[in-house]
């Protein structure tokens, strides 16, 4: 099959991509942690519970409803604000963990020029790694703050940033990649 389309384009990875790329697949990836830090909030709030247990069972014996809700409150108060701060704590690690991967990649890294065909997709940059991803191979294309993501076999995710492209070989790209994902 002779190739028709060969578009070419070149950019300098930016963070704002490797935040971006990071932003987009986060959901996924906190869902897994907040299960794990839901499951500790179990144990936790039925341990704090249970030392609150025995005085909201008297509370509610003796008709003090407003003292048993007080009581129950205070044991809630302190494994929900626990359950909040881990959620954003790991937040903020994940966006300084992107930080110091994106540090730590060298210049001549960032530096990619991208040529795609109708039958793949070529990342090369300055320091002589190159990559080829054949069409076939993507399982789904979405754009994203200024990025293309391409989920590729078995869940990798690669990021090419949308000003690597002038605005007519973004959207020749876009229909590339969207006639490349099968449903």
């Amino acid at each position: 099959m002779s190739e028709t389309v060969r578009i070419q384009g070149a950019t300098i990875l930016r963070l704002t991509d490797q935040l971006s790329h990071s932003l987009y697949i986060a959901p996924g990836r906190f869902l897994k942690i907040l299960l794990i830090y839901l499951a500790l909030f179990a144990v936790i709030f039925t341990l704090l519970m249970w030392t609150h247990f025995a005085g909201f069972i008297d509370l509610l014996q003796c008709q003090c409803y407003a003292a048993a809700r007080r009581e129950l409150m205070n044991g809630l108060f302190i494994p929900l604000i626990w359950l909040f701060a881990t959620v954003v704590a790991a937040v903020i690690l994940d966006a300084l963990f992107q930080i110091v991967k994106y540090l730590r990649l060298p210049l001549a890294n960032r530096k990619i020029s991208y040529s795609i065909g109708d039958n793949d997709i070529e990342m090369c940059d300055e320091a002589g790694f190159s990559r080829k991803i054949p069409w076939g191979s993507v399982g789904k294309f979405t754009r994203f703050h200024g990025i293309f993501l391409l989920r590729t076999k078995p869940k990798y995710w690669t990021t090419v940033p949308v000003r690597a492209f002038s605005a007519g070989d973004q959207d020749a790209f876009a229909r590339l990649a969207v006639r490349a994902v099968k449903p």
